[in-house]
């Protein structure tokens, strides 16, 4: 049964990573508490569903910053943070230089 959650949320995850989801829209999505997904979630995939859906929104950021020139604020609010402030902040978080910077880097 579990197996079918981490399928179901990491597909919920892809299919709306654009949007504003939260821990507790997938947890209400498979009718799960938050601590129980969060649990089961962990333990079968080593991140918690916060973490795996920063890594997916992140590798697809950082797709359109290499295959774009559209501005990072843009690029944040097509990958679910319509705050471009809180987009480069999770940005330099994750991988410790901004998007401006990631985009000079690589591209």
């Amino acid at each position: 049964m579990s197996d079918m959650y981490i399928k179901e949320i990491s597909k919920f995850i892809e299919e709306h990573y654009n949007e504003g989801i939260t821990v507790e829209s997938m947890a209400k999505h498979l009718n799960l508490s938050r601590g129980y997904l969060n649990k089961i979630f962990k333990k079968y995939t080593g991140k918690s569903p916060k973490e795996y859906l920063t890594t997916y929104r992140m590798k697809k950021a950082t797709h359109l910053l290499k295959t774009t020139s559209i501005p990072i604020g843009e690029v944040g609010a097509k990958v679910g943070y319509p705050n471009q402030l809180h987009f480069s902040r999770a940005f330099k978080n994750f991988f410790g230089v901004s998007p401006k910077i990631w985009r000079q880097m690589n591209k």
